[in-house]
């Protein structure tokens, strides 16, 4: 009894048609599945390379805008003003409190000027501290001078600190998310040092990053040089830890690529970065 053979064709003829049948599917197949990964790969680098464009452009757009923030700070601290009014060994007394209410005005001049800044505020080593408001009530100067834009501008050295976006906590009874850009003024210890910080609103930043479309899913964050947070359209989910974000894996390139083994998808990042203020 012979075994049966279901793919044994009794014409040679039939035998070569379905050979070069298989071998022309195979050979589509190939073409098919190269084609479309040299179409993606086309794709996504013409994406990349829009995306550099757009976002070479808000890098642009903010540095113009931090610069004249630093341009403006270092305009109220070459008057002379506060230098003065952190020598003052008693804030208090009619000279100081005349001094202090001349430097408030002038901050809330630029304050009424702009729409983007929350507040200026200086506060001296002295334990003098300088508003814009008018009858505020601060925090006492010892608080001030150990939160982080205050240290930090000490740290360094003449330098601008741009901070994350926070909460500020200056005056009772107020809370405003905010980015602060904090400056020393004089040399740390000696007579005459303090810090001036401006706080910049939050929606202002917000605006420039959403002026550019980046597709359905696309948008733009910002980080410091340390790789922190200065702004992200989805931060609060971030600090709660719903979303997350591969910075410290991403950064120090121009462009990066990272997935998600929990949704399995990809994402491309495309990196841009400023002068930094104050050098």
């Amino acid at each position: 009894m012979r075994a049966w053979r279901p793919f044994r064709f009794k014409s040679i003829h039939t035998s070569i048609a379905i050979a070069f049948s298989c071998l022309i599917v195979a050979v589509t197949v190939l073409l098919t599945f190269n084609s479309f990964r040299l179409s993606e790969e086309a794709v996504t680098d013409n994406a990349m390379t829009y995306t550099g464009q757009l976002v070479d452009q808000v890098n642009t757009n903010i540095q113009t805008y931090l610069d004249n923030m630093v341009s403006m700070s270092a305009l109220a601290l070459s008057g002379g003003e506060l230098e003065d009014a952190a020598l003052v060994r008693m804030p208090l007394s009619s000279e100081g409190v005349e001094r202090n209410e001349k430097i408030g005005k002038y901050f809330r001049s630029i304050v009424r000027s702009r729409d983007d800044i929350a507040t200026i505020l200086f506060v001296g080593e002295n334990g003098n501290v300088v508003s814009d408001r008018q009858d505020a009530e601060f925090k006492p100067a010892e608080d001030l001078r150990s939160q982080d834009w205050y240290r930090n501008a000490m740290e360094a050295q003449g330098k601008v600190v741009i901070s994350s976006s926070h909460v500020e906590h200056l005056y009772k009874g107020e809370y405003r998310w905010v980015v602060s850009i904090s400056r020393q003024l004089g040399l740390p210890g000696l007579p005459g040092g303090g810090v001036l910080m401006v706080d910049l609103k939050l929606n202002v930043i917000n605006n420039l990053c959403r002026q550019i479309e980046l597709g359905n899913r696309g948008y733009v964050f910002i980080l410091d040089p340390a790789g922190d947070l200065i702004y992200h359209p989805q931060q609060q989910l971030l600090y709660s830890r719903l979303k997350s974000e591969a910075i410290r894996r991403c950064s120090g390139r121009r462009t990066a690529r990272s997935s998600s083994r929990k949704t399995g998808t990809a994402k491309s990042i495309r990196f841009a970065r400023t002068n930094s203020a104050g050098k």
